[in-house]
């Protein structure tokens, strides 16, 4: 009968050699969703905002007037079309209030284009960076710190106290608020205790998650309008373009007005 071979302190190696193989892993996976936490933080409330800001203050109050300008044009056909017209049948009748349904329906989705217009300058909220980049690289530094130790989503069984410091931690990062964030970092170091860890699997489905959101935050307005937005010769020509629309537009106004 062959004898088993007994490991004795190689197999106590092996097995630290795995658990550290595991941490390894896990540091690098919680890092990286600290890094995917920030960049999804700052582009929702920081990048995309000041995009918004920029689109409606280039583009804003154009596009709400060439909107106008279209209903009154509507507006002036139905008007002038109830005004010409001397119904033979009762089908011409029926055709013409379908005509009119259609035109309600689509003056109302202009106007609803004109307040979702302004509904974007409502929630178009940038917040003024008077920080040197030194300041921005601490900001970024202690954000991921509290994002390691108080982030719900890497952290099980996190306290009330510890889920509203998070919140805080987020919305002092969002607001440039540095001073706020060194206050928050001195709270949770006062005592407080780490979370039991999640597991990798866990770890690595909301790293996924994350790519996402960051992913589908660029497809979108006005991210996907990044490039156009930061070129002044692109919001001339654009500028210009809905000028002479509404300039159009205008003509056929005044031209209903006088019918």
């Amino acid at each position: 009968m062959v004898e088993p071979v007994v490991l004795g302190k190689y197999t106590a190696t092996l097995n630290r050699m795995d658990k550290h193989k595991d941490s390894d892993e896990y540091c690098i996976l919680i890092n990286r969703y600290i890094e995917l936490i920030e960049e999804r933080e700052e582009l929702q409330f920081k990048i995309v905002p000041y995009l918004k800001f920029k689109y409606l203050i280039s583009f804003g109050l154009l596009m709400k007037e060439e909107l106008y300008t279209i209903i009154s044009i509507k507006k002036l056909n139905k008007i002038n079309h109830l005004a010409s017209s001397g119904f033979k049948n009762k089908m011409e009748f029926e055709l013409g209030k379908k005509k009119d349904v259609v035109l309600n329906r689509e003056i109302e989705f202009l106007r609803v284009q004109i307040e979702n217009i302004d509904n974007m300058s409502k929630g178009s909220k940038i917040y003024i960076n008077n920080l040197t980049n030194e300041d921005i690289d601490e900001l970024k530094a202690i954000f991921k710190l509290l994002a390691r130790r108080l982030s719900p989503e890497i952290n099980n069984n996190i306290s009330a106290r510890k889920n509203r410091l998070w919140n805080r931690a987020k919305e002092a990062y969002n607001k440039n608020d540095l001073a706020s964030l060194k206050v928050l970092s001195n709270l949770l170091n006062n005592g407080a205790d780490y979370n039991v860890r999640i597991n990798i699997d866990d770890l690595q489905s909301k790293i996924n998650q994350l790519y996402n959101d960051i992913e589908n935050i660029k497809k979108e307005f006005p991210f996907n309008m990044k490039e156009n937005l930061a070129d002044d010769n692109w919001i001339l020509e654009s500028r210009c373009d809905m000028i002479s629309r509404i300039e159009e537009l205008k003509k056929e106004e005044e031209r209903l007005k006088s019918v």
